[in-house]
């Protein structure tokens, strides 16, 4: 994303509408992933590991887990 990372799409989603889930996904595991993550669940977001490539069917079953852990 030219000129905003998750992060501070994740603070944006949230200001504009609190109630969302914004999902941490990478294309790669790095060390630093650790780091981005704690900015990203302090930014209201929540983290689910999901690689890339990844399966619809897994991404469906982070969905549902999401939205069964806001319920």
């Amino acid at each position: 994303m030219p000129g905003i990372d998750g992060i501070e799409t994740c603070r944006e989603i949230m200001k504009l509408s609190p109630d969302s889930i914004c999902i941490f996904m990478t294309g790669k595991f790095e060390k630093n992933n650790i780091l981005k993550e704690a900015e990203f669940i302090d930014a209201g977001g929540k983290t689910y590991y999901l690689y890339k490539p990844f399966a619809i069917g897994e991404l469906e079953e982070v969905i549902q887990k999401a939205l069964s852990e806001k319920n």
